[in-house]
């Protein structure tokens, strides 16, 4: 019987867990498609260009992002340039930043950081 208590309860620990893992996981998806949304909906307020300059991007992560700190923002910035090679660039591919894929994870190191 003692068996059969423990067993119960590691399986309701296991199912709580992996619950908790696809409600974190789900959050986390919520919280990109809400970014992207964000990101699009400045794009098209300034002309659906499919880019926004460097400065519109980082004004846009610290309006979504507002609990971060400004190093935390500085560090999202540099993992968008690093993550679509845009370092020497003034505009950025937003969009790109939500297909590229990370080869460990399948997340870009720009979404690695902001969620």
């Amino acid at each position: 019987m003692f068996d059969h208590e423990m067993t119960f309860e590691l399986i309701h620990k296991l199912s709580n867990t992996f619950q908790m893992d696809e409600d974190i996981y789900h959050s986390q998806l919520q919280l990109i498609a809400r970014l992207l949304n964000h990101l699009t909906k400045i794009d098209a307020d300034k002309g659906n260009q499919g880019t926004l300059t460097k400065e519109e991007f980082k004004a846009a992560l610290q309006e979504y992002f507002n609990t971060k700190s400004e190093a935390d923002i500085e560090s999202l910035c540099k993992e968008a340039e690093v993550d679509l090679e845009a370092r020497d660039s003034d505009s950025l591919d937003y969009k790109s930043l939500f297909m590229e894929v990370w080869k460990y994870s399948g997340v870009s190191g720009f979404l690695r950081c902001s969620v």
